[in-house]
């Protein structure tokens, strides 16, 4: 990701800002060409393969993301391992089932690992949100699980990049930071690793949008939110065969209801605190 230009006010890529600076990402070096996502890929899987060490451990779950980026590996010729956790067994099964019914059309093996999400939930995550500056559960338990895997480099697929709708916000950069401060062998965005890579889709995403009625062709690809459902279409259109979900599943839907089945996990005060915001889930909250 060093074509990102990410820094504080002053200048400094510190970790953590001073009290009121603001933070900038600045994406302005990506480059739109009208070469292939697969092509593009392929060339970025065997930059990465140069650069860092094997074995290249690529943590996927069920997402049409983690689709991808194993369909772009396996076209690469670059051997890996596809690493998936499971949460407490069972927990993240409806998340999977996209994945072992992507790793079966792909012939891939996966290897899964169980990981407990409560435990770490309960015991660890202060301190990684603090230590990362990263308020996401979801993205600090990544965090965790990749500490299990201790060989070669870590690779996380993340997303692309569009105009107006940036996929990564301060929070998600916890990934980004995590891997500055270790110093690990991390890839922590495949999807954004490289400046050519990161927006590889937008040409599609143009011609997408002028084939629809009642749309401006020139300018609807500025829209601020991609659906799941063109999201798919993008990638059948690069002629990466992801399978989709029912739904756009993160893997913590059966954790959230099960924290919001017991009781007082949230005070009063606690839930009064957050009542503006729009979630009232006892695990949002």
């Amino acid at each position: 990701m060093d074509w990102i230009n990410m820094r504080w006010d002053r200048g400094h890529q510190n970790h953590q800002g001073a009290a009121g600076e603001h933070f900038t990402f600045d994406c302005s070096g990506a480059k739109i060409t009208d070469r292939s996502t697969i092509d593009i890929g392929i060339d970025v899987v065997k930059k990465i393969s140069e650069a860092y060490p094997p074995p290249y451990n690529l943590m996927v779950s069920g997402g049409v993301d983690s689709q991808a980026m194993l369909y772009i590996w396996r076209m690469a010729r670059v051997p890996f391992n596809a690493v998936s956790f499971k949460y407490n067994r069972t927990y993240n099964h409806h998340d999977l089932i996209t994945l072992s019914a992507f790793a079966n059309e792909l012939k891939l093996k996966i290897d899964y690992r169980d990981f407990n999400v409560f435990s770490f939930l309960s015991t660890k995550l202060p301190e990684y949100a603090e230590k990362y500056q990263c308020t996401s559960p979801q993205i600090c338990t990544y965090m965790a699980m990749g500490e299990e895997i201790q060989n070669g480099t870590l690779i996380y697929g993340g997303n692309f990049l569009f105009p107006k709708a940036c996929s990564l916000s301060y929070t998600m950069l916890g990934l980004w930071r995590y891997t500055q401060q270790t110093k690990r062998n991390i890839i922590p965005f495949f999807f954004q690793h490289d400046a050519e890579l990161s927006v590889s889709l937008i040409p599609i995403w143009k011609k997408l949008c002028s084939e629809k009625t009642n749309i401006n062709a020139n300018s609807s690809y500025l829209a601020d939110v991609i659906s799941y459902e063109d999201k798919i279409k993008l990638y059948h259109l690069a002629e990466i065969p992801v399978i989709p979900q029912l739904k756009k599943y993160s893997g913590f839907e059966l954790i959230k209801d099960y924290y919001d089945a017991r009781p007082n996990t949230i005070t009063g005060v606690e839930r009064a605190k957050y009542s503006t915001k729009s979630s009232k889930r006892d695990f949002d909250i």
